[in-house]
């Protein structure tokens, strides 16, 4: 038996006059279960909306949900989602159940399924024959497009968001954990993995502490951000894991100053190699920086590590909790 969690998004939706919106007509199990040998699937609905309007609250219902399913009576867990905002959510449940007894797979479609271009039903095959081959930990399954040879098995923790253009997920550090092709699933030998992971289980009740999410480009005015109602910053650096020093309100040095928080600077590639200036100035300041880690990934992180009471929130960033952060260059 596999719990089908179901959460809206396009994989829920259908479209009517050009207008794509949740619809109660959708029934994903038995459109499954019409096309393949019938999966005994249990459905869950902890919320029902599209995932670009997703709330902190919708994931306190979610973790909350997931958290509840009795894992003894199934075999795993698929978690249908909107497509817009999966690489978050598929970090979140990454983090949170990383040594989950079951497998969980988050699945999501690029058209409503009545479309014949949909790749959701294929997503969720390959998503039941990955459950079944009993693999365990978090993975989103997703299948480039329908006529696609094979499905992608994502490392839910280092999925990147899709493009705006193609609509393609791609994966932190690049390699994906496997396929599914021709219905076996393959693993991919190349898979990037570091040993250290931290093994005890962290809980959250609550997203009651924001944490602000910070995203560079050239000439941000810091001073336009104000910090007063979030927990913790988390600022996500250009490629060569730098960030701006220059100018009074466009110094990423002052604002931290400032704003009187916990500053996180990611996603740096190495302890042992020469870093620029910036950086280096950045870091004689206190910023704290974390290595490694995908955008998406970072802040789902902070969310965690700033809403449990179980440890230093410090602690909880520097670790790996889901397999999201590769190996130091």
């Amino acid at each position: 038996m596999i719990a089908l969690v179901l959460t809206g998004g396009t994989i829920g939706s259908a479209a009517d006059n050009g207008t794509i919106n949740i619809s109660g007509r959708v029934k994903l199990a038995e459109i499954y279960n019409s096309l393949y040998p019938p999966v005994d699937f249990d459905i869950f609905r902890p919320i029902e909306t599209l995932s670009e309007n997703i709330l902190l609250s919708d994931w306190e219902k979610l973790v909350n949900a997931v958290e509840n399913i009795d894992k003894s009576k199934y075999d795993g867990i698929i978690i249908a989602h909107g497509s817009d905002t999966l690489a978050y959510t598929s970090a979140l449940i990454a983090m949170l159940f990383a040594n989950t007894e079951i497998p969980i797979c988050l699945i999501a479609a690029d058209y409503p399924l009545e479309d014949k271009r949909s790749n959701g039903i294929d997503n969720l095959r390959a998503a039941v024959l990955l459950i079944q081959s009993g693999e365990k930990g978090v993975f989103t399954v997703y299948k480039k497009y329908h006529s696609a040879e094979y499905t992608d098995i994502y490392p839910a923790a280092r999925l990147l968001e899709a493009d705006t253009y193609l609509d393609r997920f791609g994966c932190y550090g690049g390699e994906v954990w496997g396929i599914e092709k021709d219905g076996i699933i393959l693993k991919n030998k190349n898979y990037l993995t570091i040993d250290k992971r931290f093994y005890k289980k962290i809980r959250v009740n609550s997203f009651k502490n924001k944490v602000l999410f910070i995203r560079p480009y050239p000439a941000l005015d810091y001073s336009a951000i104000d910090t007063s109602s979030y927990s913790a910053v988390v600022h996500y650096s250009y490629h060569a894991g730098t960030a701006c020093t220059a100018g009074e309100k466009t110094s990423l040095i002052n604002f931290a100053e400032r704003c009187k928080k916990d500053v996180y600077l990611a996603s740096l590639k190495s302890k042992d190699i020469s870093v620029y200036d910036t950086t280096a100035k950045i870091l004689e300041n206190g910023i704290i920086p974390v290595y490694n880690i995908s955008p998406h990934a970072l802040y789902i992180k902070a969310l965690i590590a700033y809403n449990q009471g179980q440890y230093d929130p410090k602690e909880i960033m520097l670790s790996n909790l889901g397999d999201e952060v590769l190996p130091y260059k």
